[in-house]
């Protein structure tokens, strides 16, 4: 995630840090498995019970590549799965105060869209981390995937949207903007308890 690549002292970095510690559980969407198993392992380092952590992925073999913890797995297009929809499919878990962290996926679906799952998820949220690469970046359904060392087929792989800082000022209002030297955009929003 590139908002950790930011100085230790950067107050959103502290703010997303803050913001897991308060959480009761996460609700990730979208796993990359080339970067994002240290991501798991922050959220537990932060409190956050494995059993605790959702993980929403709309390509079923992102979900079957999963294999460091027993978490939530849910195949599911985001943008089809409200937060009282997920809460549906466990209904013995506390899906409230939780930490929203959607990495390198906004940019796979339109701005509007993208607003609308934030806005969804933002009432319950202790935390909101979002991140898209800054502007214009190609890429379709075909790409390299590094950890299998082969190109895979994701139809939800394709880049629709571009993103840039008057974008995320306009789609996503609350949330605190940071631009890093990884060229990533992001942003960071630390719900009330």
């Amino acid at each position: 995630m590139g908002l950790f690549s930011l100085p230790d002292d950067d107050s959103r970095k502290q703010k997303i840090y803050r913001g897991l510690s308060e959480s009761d559980c996460a609700i990730v969407v979208g796993w990359r498995v080339d970067s994002q198993y240290w991501l798991t392992d922050l959220l537990i380092e932060h409190g956050i019970k494995p059993l605790d952590i959702y993980l929403v992925d709309a390509f079923p073999s992102n979900l079957t590549s999963f294999s460091k913890y027993e978490i939530n797995l849910v195949h599911a297009d985001i943008r089809e799965l409200g937060p009282e929809e997920l809460a549906a499919q466990f209904p013995e878990r506390s899906l409230q105060n939780y930490a929203f962290i959607w990495e390198h996926g906004p940019e796979h679906v339109s701005k509007t869209e993208a607003s609308n799952v934030v806005k969804a998820f933002q009432p319950k949220a202790r935390l909101i981390s979002i991140e898209t690469p800054l502007g214009h970046y190609p890429q379709g359904p075909d790409y390299y995937d590094p950890v299998l060392c082969r190109t895979v087929c994701n139809p939800y792989e394709e880049h629709v949207s571009s993103w840039f800082r008057q974008d995320y000022e306009e789609f996503f209002p609350d949330l605190d903007i940071y631009i890093n030297t990884e060229g990533h955009i992001g942003g960071v929003y630390q719900g009330a308890l």
